[in-house]
């Protein structure tokens, strides 16, 4: 059985991939939500989790964060304005 979670495991690594292109669509509230619960459980050295995760929706809100994250494949307003939301992630200031 462990051979088979390894198995899987490295299939999953190898098909991941970093989308680059957004679609329009609305993300259901059902997966946001399983993917915040994804994020809250995931483990981290002593259980610090020095992170957190916001839902960035409003329209504004992520113009100006693809401004001030300058990478081209996001700041292009067509990549920008496509995406539904966008799920950032910072660190905490002190552990």
């Amino acid at each position: 059985m462990e051979k088979n979670i390894k198995g899987q495991f490295l299939d999953l690594v190898r098909s991941r991939y970093s989308c680059r292109s957004y679609q329009p669509a609305s993300v259901e509230q059902e997966k946001l939500d399983y993917i915040m619960e994804c994020v809250r459980l995931a483990p981290s050295a002593c259980n610090k989790q020095p992170w957190r995760f916001r839902v960035v929706s409003n329209e504004e809100d992520r113009r100006k964060l693809c401004h001030c994250y300058n990478r081209e494949w996001l700041t292009s307003m067509r990549n920008c304005a496509r995406a539904s939301l966008a799920l950032v992630k910072t660190r905490k200031r002190q552990f």
